[in-house]
């Protein structure tokens, strides 16, 4: 993915609580607490930490998450991530090291 790319980037270290929507990619690397929606991709990166009611084209977890995921095209579960809530998505992905906790739905 090219940086020029990405429409949000939440850094390493800082914390946000509220809602939030982009464009394209957004990259998430601190602590979000709150609602996101999107067609586009999420993407939670190893160390971030996301409490959150989401619905997004897609997600790819490598972090840790808690909540409710809405998926128009599909979720990825990468090794190391750790996700505890509901999954709702026509296509998931889950490899093997990653930690889910909860139910999933095909829609």
């Amino acid at each position: 993915m090219e940086k020029s790319n990405t429409s949000v980037i939440l850094t390493r270290g800082a914390c946000f609580e509220g809602r939030m929507s982009f464009e394209g990619f957004a990259r998430l690397c601190g602590q979000f607490k709150g609602e996101i929606m999107s067609e586009g991709v999420l993407i939670v990166e190893p160390g971030a930490r996301l409490e959150a009611r989401v619905l997004v084209g897609e997600l790819i977890l490598k972090g840790w998450m808690k909540g409710e995921v809405k998926a128009h095209r599909k979720i990825h579960l990468l090794n190391g991530s750790e996700f505890y809530g509901i999954l709702n998505a026509p296509q998931l992905n889950i490899e093997e090291g990653a930690l889910f906790e909860g139910s999933s739905v095909k829609n």
